[in-house]
């Protein structure tokens, strides 16, 4: 009876888990699809051809400085604490944290 009672534990737990995969799979692919429909619904716009703008993306450095700097800033740190949470998260070192971990990584 117990080894019986074992493999439906593991068969139970097998089919639970990939009920969990493939909730979070359709998940995953709800958020790709709805962020693709919002930025093919966008509008572009065009660039002035009288313009010291090289791209849309930025503001102008020299109408717009600090603007240009805080946002600059942002593109290039961006990937970095991405990739370091990415790294947390696919290393499962966040269970190992201590409340001051938290606040090293955090800040």
């Amino acid at each position: 009876i117990l080894i019986s009672e074992t493999s439906e534990l593991k068969r139970m737990s097998t089919s639970s888990s990939n009920n969990v995969i493939y909730s979070m799979v359709a998940i995953l692919a709800t958020q790709i699809a709805i962020i693709a429909g919002l930025v093919m619904i966008q509008i572009p716009r065009k660039l002035d051809p009288n313009s010291t703008r090289q791209t849309l993306c930025l503001p102008c450095p020299k109408t717009q400085p600090s603007k240009y700097a805080y946002e600059y800033f942002s593109l290039m740190y961006t990937p970095i604490w991405i990739s370091a949470f990415a790294c947390i998260v696919a290393g499962k070192l966040y269970e190992d944290f201590t409340a001051v971990s938290y606040n090293i990584v955090c800040v």
